[in-house]
Order: C-alpha cells, then structure tokens, then sequence
C-alpha cells in the first residue's frame, strides 16, 4: 500500500514538473551577429503608424519602415513580448525604398532576449513557448 502511494506521488511530480517546464520549451534562439547577408536592424515601433523602425549598431533610431511578411514576427508572440524593446535582424530586401517599403524573408532575434512584465524569466539565449501566450 506505501509503495503505491509512492508512486503515485512520484507520477504526480513528474506530471507537475513536465507541466511546468513545458512553457520553457525554445520555440526560437537568439544570435549574436545577422546570419545572412541583406538584412536590416529593427525593433517594434509603439509610438507610429510604422510597426518598425530601423536602428544603427548603438540601438538609435534611423527612420520608420513598412515591413512586408511580417505577422510570424508580429503575431507569432504575445503583446507583452513584442513590447520588449528587442532587436531584431530582418533579412530580404527593399523594394521601394522611396516610400521604405522592405520585403522580409526570415528574421533572427539578437541576443540577449528582453521581456518586460516578465523580466524574472531568467532565459535570455532563446525566446519560448511562454512568450507567445503573454
């Protein structure tokens, strides 16, 4: 009778800790440096029309841009997340720079990964399941 009530109990924990783990899970990892050539440094833009602005290396804003292909990076993850302040590499290439029109392929997130509300997350090397709920 113990031995079954302890096993039990340990089926239980496990089941609790693979519940809790399972938020953690990489969904993408962050690089250091752009992985391809063509590619442009963003982040999300809050406060204009634009959802993206352009940077330099130093983190300044350059001008506003309209990023074609981009719902993966701006619905693939929660609000709280993508208004973290991160950088991103896009890649692709302009197709109307006139009016800073810029077609993305693919995307990377620099390192270290920022998230605001739950910044206690102590995971920087990756962006996870967790941050496409929040």
């Amino acid at each position: 009778m113990i031995n079954k009530m302890l096993s039990i109990r340990k089926i239980f924990i496990i089941i609790i800790s693979l519940v809790m783990l399972i938020p953690f899970i990489p969904d993408k990892m962050a690089v250091s440096e752009p992985q391809r050539e063509n590619y442009i440094i963003c982040m999300m833009e809050r406060e204009t029309d634009s959802d993206w602005c352009i940077i330099d290396d130093d983190g300044n804003w350059i001008r506003d841009i309209q990023v074609l292909n981009d719902n993966d990076v701006l619905y693939r993850y929660g609000y709280e997340f993508r208004c973290s302040n991160n950088i991103y590499y896009l890649y692709g290439e302009f197709i109307d720079e006139e009016n800073n029109i810029f077609q993305m392929e693919s995307w990377d997130i620099k390192y270290p990964v920022k998230r605001n509300l739950f910044s206690f997350i102590p995971i920087k090397r990756f962006v996870c399941l967790f941050d496409k709920w929040y």
